[in-house]
């Protein structure tokens, strides 16, 4: 518990007049990568849907501006002995807010917050300096970072085309994910930075650019489903001439798992293995691949007790994907 020093200072809950202390020293801050005092734009915390603004949707995510207030406990205005230190910010109003409970992510910026100007400021030296130009409402146009070194987190290289299901995307480059389309102006409202991506229809790319992207901290878009264009079909030829195992989903649609043990372990079982599922049903582990066939992520396929044709798990998967974790388990283990 904090007990009230210098640098300890009040922070109110609500206008019930409920509040708790915070350290508001630049030694408490400092881990979280800010300053007391200082402004940050948060991003509104919830999903960019990518497909909905692709059909036509508005790009409509706003920020807000708070001011840093110090470090408490997660659950201080509960109890101040209790939880991880996050940083506490106060609102418009000075009511105390705050942003994450994950003690590790402790850096306020790889929430998708913004210092004011921040993103201006970077717009302007892509202007000057190699920045692409992309339309991201009508008549309004924003500058995308198409280096290797922005792009690289992303897993892809501006220029590069990109597959996901039956759609392709051109690659452009990174910019913050949430911006709004005002009176033909754009604002920035921070956010974590996006992979703009341009849909490829039969005479080429479009024109307008959307991200990629969730709000958050996950950058990586092959974990999303997106593949090189040709991956997936060079990867089933592949396995057609080096022992992958056909099967039949439920669907009817006819494509080759890989069945070895390199493929199969981040999953948890081999191929072949006799597993309950987590209704407790018998099934048979196949091998591994592509989620809807034609996508991108890789999932672990397995066959029901009597039936020809394959499954595969369809929740989500942790980042190792195994499915051990989701209450699937060895047969025999389940015996004894």
């Amino acid at each position: 518990m904090f007990k009230k020093d210098k640098n300890m200072v009040e922070l109110r809950v609500s206008e019930d007049g409920s509040s708790f202390w915070v350290d508001a020293s630049e030694e408490a801050c400092k881990p979280f990568g800010v300053k007391p005092g200082e402004k940050i734009i948060f991003p509104a915390l919830e999903n960019f849907d990518f497909f909905a603004a692709m059909l036509g949707a508005k790009i409509r995510l706003k920020g807000e501006e708070f001011v840093v207030a110090g470090v408490a406990p997660c659950n201080a205005p509960e109890d101040s002995s209790l939880g991880h230190d996050v940083v506490w910010f106060k609102n418009k109003e000075g009511y105390a807010r705050r942003f994450s409970e994950d003690p590790m992510k402790t850096k306020v910026m790889e929430l998708g917050a913004r210092r004011p100007g921040e993103v201006e400021a970077k717009q302007k030296e892509l202007a000057e300096n190699g920045g692409a130009k992309v339309k991201v409402a009508e008549g309004v146009e924003i500058y995308v970072d198409p280096s290797d070194e922005a792009c690289e987190p992303f897993g892809f290289k501006s220029g590069t085309i990109l597959e996901f299901g039956r759609e392709r995307f051109l690659v452009r480059g990174v910019a913050p994910v949430i911006v709004e389309v005002k009176n033909g102006e754009v604002v920035f409202h921070g956010g974590c930075d996006g992979l703009f991506l341009s849909v490829i229809s039969g005479d080429g790319a479009k024109e307008m650019a959307y991200p990629f992207s969730r709000v958050s901290y996950e950058q990586d878009l092959v974990k999303m489903g997106l593949r090189l264009a040709g991956e997936i079909e060079a990867k089933q030829k592949e396995l057609i001439e080096n022992g992958g195992v056909k099967v039949t989903a439920r669907d009817g649609k006819i494509f080759y798992l890989d069945p070895s043990d390199e493929a199969c372990e981040p999953f948890g079982f081999k191929s072949g293995e006799k597993v309950l599922d987590p209704m407790g049903r018998e099934v048979e582990m196949i091998g591994v691949g592509p989620s809807g066939i034609d996508r991108g992520f890789d999932r672990m396929w397995y066959r029901m007790g009597g039936e020809e044709r394959v499954s595969a798990w369809s929740g989500v998967y942790d980042e190792e994907h195994n499915l051990k974790g989701h209450g699937f388990r060895p047969v025999a283990e389940s015996a004894s």
